[in-house]
């Protein structure tokens, strides 16, 4: 859903700053899966992923959300049951897989 009230000002006064912005995980504000903006989203110059890429960042080669990325190993086995769903995203004649990101 879009950011609204509060939290959307707090990003749109955090993207107008010229400090180094860093987001965890993904950027407030982005979808994970589709890599659209929900209104508005922050502006980060470096992403630090947890266990693994999310299909919203790889979408867009460079994405001007997601800025740098860095995927950091969490201790998620992908081989347990705690990992739901596909791990490799095709998109147009590329794979992204978390095999080759780690």
């Amino acid at each position: 859903r879009n950011l609204e009230g509060e939290f959307k000002e707090v990003i749109e006064k955090l993207n107008t700053m010229t400090a180094y912005k860093l987001a965890i995980d993904i950027s407030s504000g982005l979808d994970d899966t589709s890599g659209e903006t929900l209104g508005v989203a922050f502006d980060a110059d470096m992403t630090i992923s947890l266990a693994y890429a999310k299909r919203g960042q790889l979408i867009k080669s460079e994405h001007p959300k997601v800025g740098k990325l860095r995927i950091v190993d969490i201790g998620i086995n992908i081989n347990s049951d705690i990992v739901e769903g596909p791990l490799c995203f095709t998109f147009d004649l590329m794979d992204f897989c978390v095999s080759s990101l780690l």
